[in-house]
């Protein structure tokens, strides 16, 4: 946790590995984590460093209920009916198990992190003592090797895709009792399994095995998360290897050995290791999560200034008409100039278009709404907004349609990656401009800015960090909608296309960073901050007599 509020500063980002750093204090991120997921093996899981406590979660609650019941049962039942006890719990948890694996995605991930689904594993573990030893040296051989293939096979056959725990994770957890019930005991020959289990490699391996787990999840998860990548370069992997052996070595030797050997009372075991760590950790957390916006590590590299996407946000969508605040003119002045209209993309342009409007001298409505293509003849039929942000869309679009004509001037400014283009969507388009061309109004589409295929905050900050070189790659696609949108734009009278990346790119290379200040909030968006230091660099003559010219015709 610690590190992670030095490695990254992004106070949403700290809140959360904060809350599951609680979470895991408590013996509950199992419960926690499938309320902030899609699913184990989604992207954004991979990006998060404490995931991997769910299991350990599990194992602690399954450490307080079944010792209880266990004693429950000695003390209420005979021996060979904890047993069957053992039974009717596998027989209540595998299938309820297989289940939620195969139901919707919210019941599926539940029952991946979940006690109830995962009781029946534990229960095979706890079933192995209560089965009599084997100690036909022949047998035990068949089990110790069936053991290994049913292991290597599920290493195999089980994928990311397949349907878990459920029917699948029978197999792992057959080949690992197999192994336990075939090991050798005093007074019986050992099988060539036995002997390889058993040899110094592996005992040295086993010794370390929980400081394995502990440490190579959240440095593989930091490196994916700082460089906002799920594919890691082999030098990062082979570094994250040597990572996890080193401070393995290191907590065993200096925890987990001095720990075993010392002699100290629960009493004061519970209170020096347990509640003074857990206070520490409530204290980040409650740091954290009354931490302002501003990304705190970011901020003190001079990095960032303010990292919203737009301060107009609850003002300029979702309305039925346009308020006071996306109003930009002159004092008194209630003409209606320039209709900005569009998606987020159109919304991360509000600071740059206040600080143009001045220069300009014309006055600036602006209206959008996420994901909202505001197009002509839309109806909800064919809305891209999703479903809960569809009545604002609709809204969005009829006012478009209504009130066009009022203005000189129109602008229209999406995310145009972002949709799908089929063959009547581009006709909408054709229509809708021509529609404006033929109203007399000029018309103005924004290209889209570079879109990035990772967090521009995160991989400024890594590269910064680290102190290596920043190389961040567009994700071009981009470039080839714009010059489809150029050449529509060209075919249509009145119809003007402009973009950015004559500030944003030189040579085919752009940058995310401009006079030393991270201009994106995310992969596709402008920061407020980046908004604004473009607005300035338009005010550079080659650029500002460019875009007077296409207001003004």
């Amino acid at each position: 946790m610690l590190f992670g509020f030095i490695a990254t500063g992004i106070p949403g980002d700290l809140r959360e590995i904060s809350s599951v750093g609680l979470s895991s204090a408590l013996f509950s991120s199992n419960l926690y984590l499938p309320y902030k997921l899609g699913g184990y093996f989604d992207t954004i899981s991979n990006q998060k460093p404490l995931l991997h406590t769910w299991s350990l979660s599990v194992e602690e609650q399954f450490y307080i209920f079944w010792p209880l019941a266990l004693l429950f049962m000695k003390r209420h039942l005979r021996e060979d009916y904890i047993f069957r006890g053992i039974i009717a719990l596998f027989i209540l948890s595998f299938p309820f198990s297989i289940y939620l694996s195969f139901s919707s995605s919210a019941n599926a991930t539940w029952g991946y992190f979940s006690l109830p689904t995962r009781a029946w594993e534990l229960a095979i573990g706890a079933g192995l003592a209560f089965l009599p030893s084997v100690k036909d040296t022949s047998s035990r051989h068949f089990y110790a090797y069936l053991g290994v293939i049913l292991i290597i096979g599920s290493i195999c056959l089980i994928s990311h895709s397949s349907p878990f725990p459920g029917p699948h994770a029978i197999w792992p957890c057959l080949g690992a009792a197999l192994l336990v019930y075939a090991g050798s005991a005093p007074g019986l020959a050992r099988t060539s399994i036995d002997r390889l289990l058993q040899s110094k490699v592996m005992t040295a391996v086993g010794r370390r095995s929980y400081g394995l787990y502990l440490w190579h999840w959240p440095i593989l998860s930091y490196m994916r998360y700082l460089l906002d990548i799920e594919t890691l370069p082999v030098t990062w992997i082979i570094s994250s290897i040597i990572a996890t052996i080193i401070l393995s070595e290191l907590s065993y030797r200096l925890i987990e050995q001095p720990l075993r050997k010392k002699s100290i009372s629960f009493k004061d075991m519970f209170r020096y290791y347990y509640l003074a760590p857990l206070f520490i950790i409530v204290s980040i957390h409650t740091v954290t999560s009354l931490a302002s916006r501003k990304p705190i590590i970011a901020d003190a590299l001079g990095l960032v200034s303010n990292q919203s996407t737009t301060p107009y946000s609850n003002q300029c969508s979702g309305e039925d008409t346009i308020g006071p605040r996306c109003h930009f003119s002159s004092a008194g002045d209630t003409k209606k100039d320039i209709l900005v209209v569009g998606d987020s993309h159109a919304g991360h342009l509000t600071g740059f278009l206040n600080q143009l409007q001045p220069v300009l001298d014309k006055s600036i409505d602006i209206y959008f709404n996420n994901s909202c293509l505001t197009l002509l003849s839309t109806t909800v039929n064919n809305l891209t907004a999703p479903e809960s942000a569809k009545s604002a869309c609709l809204r969005q679009n009829e006012y478009f349609a209504d009130h066009f004509k009022e203005y000189k001037t129109v602008i229209l400014s999406h995310r145009w990656m972002g949709y799908d283009w089929s063959e009547s969507r581009e006709d909408q388009l054709r229509q809708t401009l021509t529609t404006l061309s033929k109203s007399n109004v000029h018309v103005i589409i924004f290209g889209d800015i570079p879109n990035y295929d990772n967090d521009q905050l995160r991989t400024a900050l890594a590269y910064t960090r680290l102190g290596l070189p920043l190389k961040s790659t567009p994700d071009f696609i981009y470039k080839t909608r714009n010059a489809y949108l150029q050449r529509i734009a060209q075919s249509i009278p009145n119809v003007s296309y402009f973009d950015f990346d004559s500030i944003l790119c030189a040579n085919d290379h752009c940058s995310p960073i401009i006079d030393n200040k991270i201009i994106y909030s995310d992969r596709h968006h402008l920061s407020e901050t980046g908004a604004e230091i473009i607005a300035k660099k338009m005010l550079q003559p080659k650029y500002l007599d460019v875009l007077k010219s296409l207001v003004s015709q």
